[in-house]
């Protein structure tokens, strides 16, 4: 019972991370435009984050269920 559960749970992970690496390889350059923002001031507000990323951020597909 246990490994089937164990399974169950690497399975969970694994499908999580390659949500999470998808959606950072699809974002690649608002992370980059971000990055290079935080450098020069360090901190932003939401709005100013928001302002930043409007046009570049692609956001995810509806939440699968898992």
């Amino acid at each position: 019972m246990s490994a089937l559960v164990d399974e169950e749970i690497k399975s969970i992970i694994e499908s999580c991370y390659r949500r999470a690496k998808e959606l950072l390889q699809r974002n690649l350059a608002a992370l980059h435009k971000l990055a290079k923002r935080l450098l020069e001031v360090e901190v932003l507000e939401g709005e100013q984050l928001d302002a930043l990323l409007k046009d570049s951020l692609v956001l995810p597909k509806a939440p699968q269920p898992v």
